[in-house]
């Protein structure tokens, strides 16, 4: 399973990515500008852009900018840490989606300290992207 934030389009295994685009979508996939999250790890962290992105659509076009850049990359912060002090992924996750997802992990240890990794880098880069004053497009599946 993948959990790593994906910085190089070469390094995407198939499609099933969310795309965070710097600026204003141009309607092209892939962008090397862009960076992904594969849509397991994406289903795990989706609770942070659901809660703090109003009308977040998972299957479409999503386009944030400012304080609501701000309160994603908190989320995502938070919730880095929230993962990185968890015992058990059960004590995170409680649906029947998630629980598929987890059970393709063999070391929670190791996963988790991954998945907090990814979650402070793609919060790290929106920040990068955000100082220049502009939006981030999220395009989903």
């Amino acid at each position: 399973m993948q959990l790593n934030l994906v910085t190089n389009t070469e390094n995407l295994e198939g499609t099933l990515y969310y795309e965070f685009y710097p600026g204003l979508w141009t309607e092209e996939h892939w962008n090397p500008a862009s960076v992904y999250v594969h849509d397991d790890a994406f289903t795990l962290i989706s609770q942070v852009f659901r809660n703090r992105i109003r009308l977040f659509d998972p299957y479409g076009i999503s386009k944030i900018s400012g304080s609501r850049v701000t309160s994603v990359i908190e989320g995502l912060d938070e919730f880095a840490k929230t993962v990185s002090g968890t015992e058990k992924p059960e004590n995170l996750w409680h649906g029947e989606l998630e629980a598929d997802i987890l059970e393709q992990i063999d070391d929670w240890n190791l996963a988790r300290r991954e998945l907090s990794v990814m979650l402070r880098r793609l919060g790290q880069w929106m920040l990068g992207v955000q100082a220049k004053k502009q939006p981030i497009t999220i395009i989903g599946l």
